[in-house]
């Protein structure tokens, strides 16, 4: 046989493999990622005409690294948390939202009428843009689902309040004063009480968020537990399966300046009530 022939022969065999190869070989698909929603995205809810403000999927640090005095060592140890996107209630639950709810059969009533102050207050157009109290957690629960949506986690609500850089309080920078927050008793005792909400700008958070310190403290879904962050998952945790107590968060009028840190932790009896105990809602 002549040897060129063959090689010839051998070469356009193997081009004929390659190009049979190369056409039957599955495509790759190419994945373009979906552009997260800009910074201040939001939307208002049909049924109470909240404003709510997107929070983007993302990790951030959660609770205290430094030990210090005032901290509560159910802060520790921080930890870094994922959390997949969601949107927050732009302010605290207001008295008019929440008379929607009353109105259309689905909340009861406040558990009084009266604030701090003022003898008539929930049922008074002068405050109806002012955070509703009164109200214990399932009372909160209650509205939120009627609302078409629910309590925050306790996750969620740091998140939204500390923003992607473990800032300590919901704004920037590391003092806090009466521009930013409707807190500490002492300084305008007795005329203390709630405000509306939104009244303090310099005080919302990275996501846009209004009144996350101070004003009134805010029920949160989560039942508490003193040690919940030494085993707590580190994806969209829930809190524990159970517990005697709920999670509050968020500072109030009522308190000092170290509970309108993004980290610290309290907590009340569900059925409980109080002036100082609002909320708000995710979805």
């Amino acid at each position: 046989m002549n040897h060129s022939k063959l090689s010839w022969l051998t070469i356009l065999f193997a081009i004929a493999l390659l190009t049979s190869c190369t056409s039957t070989a599955p495509s790759v698909p190419t994945i373009t990622p979906t552009p997260d929603k800009p910074l201040g995205t939001n939307k208002q809810s049909a049924l109470d005409g909240m404003t709510q403000m997107y929070i983007p999927a993302s990790k951030f640090q959660m609770g205290t690294h430094a030990e210090e005095d005032w901290v509560g060592e159910d802060e520790f140890p921080q930890h870094e948390v994922y959390l997949n996107s969601f949107w927050m209630d732009k302010t605290e639950v207001t008295n008019a939202e929440y008379k929607k709810c009353v109105q259309a059969g689905n909340c009861v009533a406040p558990y009084s009428n009266a604030s701090e102050t003022r003898k008539s207050y929930y049922d008074n157009s002068e405050f109806y843009d002012y955070p509703v109290i009164q109200v214990d957690w399932a009372q909160a629960q209650v509205y939120c689902q009627w609302a078409g949506r629910r309590l925050p986690t306790e996750a969620e609500w740091e998140k939204a309040a500390r923003g992607p850089y473990g800032q300590t309080f919901p704004w920037q920078g590391e003092g806090y004063g009466s521009d930013f927050s409707n807190f500490d008793i002492y300084h305008d005792w007795p005329n203390a009480d709630t405000t509306q909400v939104g009244s303090f700008p310099k005080g919302a958070s990275f996501y846009e968020v209004m009144d996350m310190a101070g004003n009134v403290y805010e029920w949160i879904e989560d039942w508490y537990a003193i040690d919940y962050y030494q085993h707590s998952p580190a994806e969209d945790p829930t809190g524990p399966d159970q517990g005697v107590k709920r999670v509050i968060r968020g500072g109030a009028w009522t308190s000092d300046w170290v509970f309108l840190r993004s980290a610290a932790r309290l907590s009340l009896y569900p059925n409980q009530f109080s002036n100082d105990v609002g909320f708000r809602c995710v979805q």
